[in-house]
């Protein structure tokens, strides 16, 4: 599987997970957008609020190089460690929860 594809498998299990979860808890919130900003290491992935406050934060870091899923230190910095990777069929190894990567 290409790194492309892997990506875009990834942001519709987080875009679907969320709705899910949104819908069954929180029926009267509309879900949150994501969006993707490439840098020359990492991709930042950015979940917008859709409720019209408009804000935005950092849902979690991809590793270009391997694909890896980071938690976020930071709005411009990913932490350290791999906490899941895109490269899998399984989405538990993705090593994302419904609010951000998975603490270790």
């Amino acid at each position: 599987m290409d790194f492309e594809t892997a990506l875009a498998k990834f942001m519709e299990y987080i875009t679907i997970s969320k709705q899910e979860y949104i819908a069954q808890h929180f029926s009267r919130l509309t879900p949150p957008t994501y969006s993707l900003e490439r840098g020359i290491k990492n991709i930042r992935v950015v979940s917008t609020d859709a409720d019209g406050m408009k804000q935005r934060s950092v849902f979690c870091f991809i590793r270009i190089d391997d694909g890896a899923v980071l938690k976020a230190a930071g709005w411009k910095a990913p932490a350290k460690h791999a906490r899941g990777t895109i490269f899998t069929d399984d989405p538990s190894k993705y090593g994302v929860s419904t609010y951000g990567a998975n603490y270790l």
